[in-house]
């Protein structure tokens, strides 16, 4: 049987998680946009 106070760290576990993984998906997401842009600039420039 699981204590109030393991409830309690798999929850402060889960919210580390969820704001790592969400720091990853924003990384990408601006990669990808910084990669179009420069793709789009480097062929309205040549």
């Amino acid at each position: 049987m699981k204590t109030k106070h393991e409830d309690g760290q798999a929850l402060v576990l889960f919210a580390l998680g969820l704001v790592v993984f969400l720091g990853f998906t924003a990384l990408a997401i601006d990669g990808g946009v910084l990669f179009s842009n420069r793709r789009h600039w480097q062929a309205k420039c040549c």
